[in-house]
């Protein structure tokens, strides 16, 4: 399994491998992008997985072609040497090559996707290599997983007849957050600070006006550009760690994400799980996530994020009834649900590779979601 080593992806992969510890799946993980941190060692050693490093630039990155040549040479080595019944790929140009095995890949985000949320148009020619090594991802992968249809439907921008496409939404151990904590008068935001696709900014005509202090956690430090700052009314907290993250979220009373792209969204998931209250950007993925468990504003009216979060703080009654709608909602996104649909779904290719030498691929498009996944309400 890879997983990048900057962001949610990593996250993603030691809740899938905890998933999987129950089906006594063994799993050798290729940390991509960025050598790990102590704490990712540490979480990767807690697992049993095996760990191996590959820190060449990522495909979206500046510049990365001749890093990315070098990481899939690379890659190639370790599949040789691990020999694994399975290649679970959690980034583009680890699925781009022949595999010999089924190979699944993850599509958590995408760069074409973004700049039509983020600029509303598509990227600059000189990212035609990127375009190009996406489609030959999708072309050889035997399945695709995308958390949301809305994440599904925007790969059709790179081709319109992906084969063997699933949606499986991304799952989180409730039972690591703090629910009993005296919540405070505060709103949390999280997200990588320089990210316009999260839109953080938009937060900040209500950080001057609404009372309640308004705080934003996530990484500054671009991978390419250097640092940037949130904006003068939110309060930084850098990045945090998991329990430190845990412990924030336990104390706040509300979660803003006023993101304009978010093909799934574990900060929502995490905040919910610790009892927020929910207001998300009104986009499609996010609404498929949560439903009527969370409150909706544009990503374009920050008066409007100032009034809704403004309403909630005034609404002790209100604030509980969405936390608790939320935390019903992220109960749904279990572990063992996470877990089971990919073990099944392993077990399907794994068998169909055994049995036939030959992809588990079928022409056309195929969304089929996981009868255990079914949302419980709107």
């Amino acid at each position: 399994m890879t997983a990048d080593t900057l962001g949610g992806v990593w996250t993603y992969a030691m809740e899938l491998i905890k998933a999987l510890e129950p089906y006594r799946v063994e799993v050798a993980l290729v940390a991509r992008g960025r050598l790990p941190t102590s704490d990712q060692r540490e979480q990767a050693e807690k697992l049993g997985c095996e760990l191996i490093c590959l820190p060449q630039k990522l495909e979206w990155m500046d510049d990365p072609w001749d890093d990315v040549a070098e990481a899939q040479a690379a890659l190639q080595e370790i599949v040789h040497e691990v020999q694994p019944d399975l290649i679970h790929c959690n980034d583009y140009s680890a699925a781009a090559p022949r595999w010999e095995v089924p190979t699944v890949l993850t599509a958590h985000s995408c760069v074409y996707s973004w700049f039509q949320a983020v600029k509303g148009a598509l990227p600059p020619q000189e990212w035609a290599p990127y375009r190009e090594l996406v489609c030959q991802a999708l072309e050889r992968a035997n399945v695709v997983v995308a958390p949301t249809r809305a994440m599904l439907e925007a790969l059709r921008v790179y081709r319109a007849d992906i084969r063997n496409a699933r949606v499986i939404p991304n799952g989180r151990a409730s039972a690591a957050f703090y629910t009993n904590v005296q919540k405070q008068p505060l709103v949390m935001a999280a997200g990588r600070i320089w990210d316009e696709g999260k839109n953080l900014d938009v937060l900040n005509y209500a950080g001057e006006r609404l009372g309640w202090p308004i705080y934003v956690a996530g990484e500054t430090k671009h991978p390419d550009q250097g640092a940037i700052q949130a904006a003068p009314s939110l309060r930084g907290l850098g990045f945090l760690g998991g329990e430190q993250m845990r412990q924030v979220l336990a104390a706040a009373s509300i979660f803003a994400h006023p993101a304009r792209y978010e093909p799934f969204g574990l900060a929502p998931l995490e905040a919910a799980l610790a009892g927020c209250a929910l207001v998300l950007g009104d986009i499609p993925s996010l609404r498929q996530v949560w439903g009527n468990a969370a409150l909706y504003v544009s990503c374009d009216a920050p008066q409007a994020w100032h009034y809704t979060l403004r309403q909630l703080a005034l609404d002790e009654e209100r604030r509980r009834e969405m936390a608790s709608r939320a935390l019903k909602r992220a109960r749904f996104y279990s572990l063992e649900a996470f877990g089971r649909a990919h073990h099944n779904l392993y077990g399907e290719m794994t068998s169909a590779h055994d049995e036939t030498a030959t992809s588990v691929s079928q022409p056309g498009i195929s969304f089929s979601v996981p009868s255990h996944f079914q949302p419980p309400f709107g």
